[in-house]
């Protein structure tokens, strides 16, 4: 069913933390397993499913999933990380948050700027509003308090 209006967006997660590193080698993705039998103990860091980008276009061009957590590269230099931020919306009269996705923007004659296919929450770029869409910010500078 066609979208026909945006009711609210958000980015999630609301706290992200990047790093940077010397390495042009990005940092892959883990998991954090939590001790069932001690909670307040370390945790375990597990390797997890990475989408491989290319710079050029954007575009994801494999999934893989390294064998190893590794915070430096072969020559000792720190990855950087860049967290994924996940764009949601609450689309038309839907009470619920969903990913939003090209087709929610192209249903509402939006356009996307970034060369991902997959959904919109699994790129690091943000959809082109066309200004017509956009309603003017009220000169609030006359009035009086």
């Amino acid at each position: 069913m066609p979208v026909n209006d945006i009711k609210e967006l958000r980015l999630l997660p609301p706290l992200a933390i990047g790093r940077f590193g010397s390495s042009t080698e990005p940092m892959e993705n883990y998991e954090v397993q939590v001790n069932e039998a001690d909670i307040a103990g370390f945790r375990k860091l597990l390797p997890a499913e990475t989408l491989v980008v290319d710079r050029a276009t954007g575009e994801v061009t494999e999934a893989i999933t390294p064998s190893a957590v590794r915070f430096r590269d072969a020559a000792g230099n720190i990855k950087p990380v860049s967290p994924f931020l996940e764009l949601w919306g609450r689309l038309d009269d839907n009470d619920s948050l969903e990913p939003l996705t090209k087709t929610h923007l192209t249903d509402l004659g939006l356009t996307w700027l970034g060369g991902c296919e997959r959904a919109i929450t699994k790129c690091s770029v943000v959809p082109a509003i066309p200004t017509t869409r956009l309603k003017p910010i009220p000169d609030r500078s006359a009035t009086t308090p």
